[in-house]
């Protein structure tokens, strides 16, 4: 079975929240690549704690690494609504510019929000099927 062709970033820029301009899913659970359940709905995803990490690539390969993402564990805003510390909207990969990420592997608050980075650091993006 194939990846269908529609993907989403979670990400957030001062202009865009995640949460506001997420695509209108129809799911009742979002599962990682492995099958593993992490959220039960769009609200649930942002409670602060996901059920199992979403740390696998399109090939099911194990990731623990940093993520982009600028996107709060707890509400899917923006941490940062301004545009030095979002990478210049995600625009920039200059070190001037600094974003927040999180990491792979976590299942509590860290997996969108662990520290600040320059935005010349190459992390990946978590992204969901539309």
């Amino acid at each position: 079975v194939g990846l269908g062709t529609g993907w989403s970033a979670i990400v957030s820029t001062t202009a865009s929240a995640f949460i506001n301009e997420s695509p209108s899913w129809n799911w009742n659970i979002l599962n990682n690549m492995n099958g593993e359940l992490v959220a039960t709905s769009l609200p649930d995803l942002f409670d602060g704690i996901i059920m199992n990490p979403i740390n696998r690539d399109e090939s099911n390969v194990v990731l623990n690494t940093s993520v982009w993402g600028n996107t709060s564990p707890t509400t899917g805003f923006p941490i940062f609504a301004i545009s030095g510390y979002n990478c210049g909207e995600f625009t920039s990969n200059s070190g001037a510019f600094y974003s927040q990420y999180g990491r792979s592997g976590s299942t509590g608050t860290a997996f969108t929000s662990t520290d600040l980075s320059g935005c010349n650091s190459t992390f990946s993006l978590y992204c969901i099927e539309n």
